[in-house]
């Protein structure tokens, strides 16, 4: 009795948990890989045009604004684009789920006619 219960549980709970987590993993992966793609390559174009620029320009610019563009500035940047990521998830799953809301209300009432 106990293995069967064990069985009925793990394909009933414990499979779709599993699937779930896997899902949720890749979709992290591929959203933090977007995040850190966006944010390696506006740090790329800084640096190119940084050492494109001519010297005058470059040397009447202070240290510590290069220094704060390249680290602080830039981390704000990552963590505004992971927060419009997070919303755009967000807003995408609002939608499909009021659309399911009403669609599943709606085949009820034409159940009941």
């Amino acid at each position: 009795m106990s293995s069967r219960w064990a069985k009925t549980l793990s394909e009933s709970i414990l499979a779709p948990l599993r699937l779930f987590l896997s899902d949720f993993a890749a979709f992290a992966g591929a959203r933090a890989l977007l995040r850190i793609g966006f944010t390696q390559q506006i740090r790329s174009r800084i640096t190119r045009r940084l050492a494109a620029a001519p010297w005058e320009m470059v040397s009447r610019l202070r240290h510590s604004r290069i220094t704060q563009l390249m680290s602080a500035d830039l981390h704000q940047v990552e963590g505004a684009s992971y927060i419009l990521l997070s919303d755009a998830v967000a807003i995408v799953m609002l939608v499909t789920q009021t659309v399911l809301a009403f669609l599943l209300a709606h085949s009820k009432q034409l159940k009941r006619r």
